[in-house]
């Protein structure tokens, strides 16, 4: 029994805990580590303290992730380069998917912080591929901030690169690497120097990858699918959650991509809008209240008579 739990566990090189001879082995037992990110929920199993790359997984299957952790360290994540973090899962939703990444990315020590599912397997490519490939990516487009392998391009073109149950070698697109923005969840490489995150007012498990391009996006970074060729041993989950979620991602761009005014200290606002149309018409705006002397609201922010009553914070007691 004690030769199996270190077969079981050893790629991850974490303490195996041993009650006694007959305590029963859960697996939250042989995945237990060291709680790390803000909120901590998430738990980094060992590796490196200086790793080249954080692999974080949310985890509802361990014989699973386990199987996708072996096929890691055949490709050459090694705990010299790496370090493990997790979600677990396996009782219940402790987060989803928006969380996850927000923790991931907190939590992640590694120059590159690698989230996928944890029914991905490696086949092709192992850690000195996708090095390689990184280091292209880098001479390529020095702002790229996420990669991955499978999205869209802004035409609506897709850029696929991977294994899955529908078709064992699905590649289209090439040559890669190639500008999207999208990506899939299955497979998602993030740069920590680019600081990114995921919406705080979304939920769920679906849509977080377009939220992370698209939040890379508008912080002055670029996605890509990259050669980096991998098995997804899953088609996806289209149900009414799918559904829900695609309408909350809609209607939060809806609102946060809304056009307003960004009033300043001088009393000279402009508009911030995604519309050309709404770029010119602001522009006529600024340019008139500059040849007349007013501005946008100019009244309504030096007039003491139309502010609006705050009342007197509370004193102190003394």
């Amino acid at each position: 029994m004690l030769n199996l739990l270190h077969a079981h566990a050893k790629w991850w090189n974490a303490p195996i805990m041993l009650q006694q001879a007959d305590d029963h082995m859960t697996a939250e037992t042989m995945h237990r580590g060291e709680r790390v990110g803000p909120a901590g929920i998430v738990t980094r199993l060992g590796g490196s303290a200086q790793p080249v790359f954080s692999i974080c997984t949310m985890v509802t299957n361990w014989d699973e992730y386990d199987g996708c952790m072996a096929s890691f360290a055949r490709g050459g994540f090694d705990h010299q380069s790496c370090e493990f973090i997790v979600l677990d899962n396996t009782a219940g939703n402790r987060a989803d998917g928006y969380v996850a990444l927000n923790e991931f990315l907190q939590a992640a020590a590694g120059r590159h912080v690698l989230i996928c599912h944890q029914d991905v397997v490696l086949i092709e490519h192992g850690r000195v591929d996708l090095e390689r490939q990184l280091a292209e990516l880098d001479q390529i487009d020095p702002h790229w901030g996420v990669c991955g392998n499978a999205g869209y391009t802004a035409e609506g073109w897709p850029v696929l690169n991977l294994s899955h149950p529908a078709n064992d070698r699905d590649v289209l697109g090439t040559p890669f690497p190639v500008r999207v923005v999208s990506l899939d969840e299955n497979f998602l490489l993030v740069r920590r120097g680019a600081n990114l995150a995921v919406s705080r007012d979304l939920s769920g498990f679906h849509h977080y990858a377009i939220d992370l391009c698209t939040v890379a996006d508008i912080l002055g970074w670029n996605s890509y699918v990259i050669d980096f060729f991998l098995r997804h041993n899953s088609r996806g989950t289209l149900d009414a959650s799918y559904d829900r979620s695609r309408d909350a991602i809609t209607a939060k761009y809806a609102r946060a991509l809304r056009p307003r005014w960004a009033h300043v200290i001088t009393l000279r606002p402009f508009l911030l809008s995604g519309s050309r149309l709404h770029h010119r018409l602001s522009g006529v705006q600024r340019r008139l209240g500059k040849l007349l002397g007013i501005y946008p609201r100019d009244g309504v922010l030096g007039d003491p008579a139309k502010r609006p009553s705050r009342s007197s914070p509370p004193m102190r007691a003394e």
